[in-house]
């Protein structure tokens, strides 16, 4: 519902609610987490006395809710504080079903060889990162749409990015180089358009999670006894990485590209890469 708030139609339809009814709270926080009013606690408060009501047994309430959302309609305030959730803890305590972070190879290989499924399902279980299938659910149709709407600077950020990582680039891009190829991916408008800190904006819009999950560059940190790189390094989403090797499957690269390629990559790994995809390029063109 929209019109009237999520709330206040739980509001109204609550009191209607009969046996053998399911309510459904989609983004269980919308209806609990309302600022500024009681309009939360009231309908945490008509969800409990649903749920002791035995005339209306049996009835399944249903929700979902991020993990930073439940911490605070569940943590208890400190003591002489409001306490504006207690409805809300009280109704959800004890009732926790955790997502899990991550689905096991088994449960992955059933949905890809699996038949009549749900194929959002199976492009999950093709596609999502570690066995992440909620988080790329979640996230990946809203990575496409950051991306898509994203200023000038920050989308040409990450269509450099795609590039880098369809044309052999290892997954952690340095900084420098993202910053020198980007201005080829700018229209000379655009480019004169931008102030000085236009790079750190963009990769402050970049990095921004999505929906709870990946954001479209994610800030590569050298894990303990790892040595740590010259400069800040950064990793492309891998659903933005693969539709840039769809989209941009024959996309030339700007002028500037390889240039600053060889000036920036110092990685023997990520030099081969290149040079084979460098070379496979100029075979086609021919």
């Amino acid at each position: 519902p929209f019109d009237p708030t999520r709330p206040e139609a739980a509001l109204q339809a609550l009191d209607q609610i009969g046996p053998r009814t399911l309510v459904w709270l989609n983004e269980t926080q919308f209806y609990l987490l309302t600022e500024g009013s009681d309009l939360g606690a009231r309908v945490a408060a008509r969800l409990r006395a649903l749920l002791a009501d035995t005339n209306r047994r049996p009835v399944l309430v249903l929700g979902t809710m991020w993990p930073e959302y439940w911490d605070t309609l569940t943590r208890r305030p400190e003591t002489g504080t409001p306490d504006p959730h207690a409805q809300a803890r009280e109704l959800l305590a004890g009732k926790l079903v955790p997502v899990a972070e991550s689905f096991d190879p088994t449960v992955l290989d059933a949905l890809k060889t699996a038949v009549g499924h749900d194929p959002r399902l199976i492009e999950a279980a093709n596609r999502a990162e570690d066995g992440a299938l909620t988080q790329y659910l979640a996230g990946a149709p809203a990575l496409l749409e950051r991306y898509e709407t994203a200023p000038a600077a920050a989308k040409a950020v990450l269509t450099a990015a795609m590039d880098l990582r369809r044309l052999g680039h290892g997954p952690a891009i340095p900084a420098g180089l993202l910053e020198a190829i980007t201005p080829g991916y700018l229209t000379d408008r655009q480019w004169h358009s931008l102030h000085e800190n236009w790079f750190r904006d963009a990769l402050t819009y970049a990095e921004q999670q999505c929906h709870g999950a990946h954001s479209p560059l994610t800030h590569v940190r050298p894990r303990q006894r790892q040595t740590s790189a010259d400069q800040p390094r950064y990793r492309l989403a891998d659903y933005l990485e693969q539709t840039g090797r769809r989209r941009r499957h024959r996309a030339v690269v700007p002028t500037v590209f390889w240039p600053e390629l060889v000036a920036h990559v110092k990685d023997p790994r990520n030099a081969s890469r290149l040079g084979n995809a460098a070379e496979q390029r100029l075979l086609y063109c021919h």
